[in-house]
């Protein structure tokens, strides 16, 4: 990469904090807002995004490994250890019960499941033919169209901090496609 698209990534990462950092803002009063961080949390939050990036890249490396493997059977391959953990963990904490599987399941939850489940297929097709930088911007991108929705179905009031990340994603998709 070149040192451009380094700044366009940088650029991207300071979108996604103004982004966070503007939901912890409401309406109302302000003035005893805190973030409550520990070093405990600061240090967990530090693992979570080291593994998942990992995982990302590593998911990429092994999509790409093999391009004459179909998209289709590589992700059969991938998701298969993720059910047999799934299936491992929900039957421990169940205790040896699969009577209760869609317990508490709703018409939103399968939803829920289905999106995601394509979310997965899309993504996994981002990694064979793309690369996880170009599925970060994906994401980011992604910020307009959720806050969109948001602002026609829940009346969302946006704030300087959203304006902000809004404009460092779109310097940054500039400056990163740049040639």
């Amino acid at each position: 990469m070149t040192s451009q698209q380094w700044f366009a990534v940088f650029l991207l990462l300071l979108a996604g904090v103004a982004n966070s950092y503007g939901g912890l803002h409401s309406q109302e009063d302000t003035s005893n807002m805190q973030i409550q961080v520990d070093s405990r949390g600061l240090a967990l939050m530090s693992i979570y995004c080291c593994i998942s990036g990992l995982a990302g890249v590593y998911t990429e490396y092994i999509l790409k490994k093999h391009q004459e493997v179909s998209l289709s059977l590589q992700n059969v391959l991938l998701y298969t250890y993720g059910v047999a953990f799934n299936l491992v963990g929900f039957l421990w904490t169940s205790g040896f019960q699969p009577s209760s599987f869609f317990q508490g399941f709703s018409v939103w939850t399968v939803i829920i499941i289905v999106t995601q489940a394509f979310n997965g297929l899309i993504m996994s097709a981002i990694f064979k033919h793309g690369s996880n930088i170009i599925r970060l911007f994906i994401i980011a991108s992604a910020m307009g169209v959720t806050t969109i929705l948001s602002m026609l179905l829940f009346s969302l009031q946006l704030n300087i901090y959203f304006y902000c990340a809004f404009g460092l994603v779109i310097i940054s998709l500039v400056l990163y496609h740049k040639r």
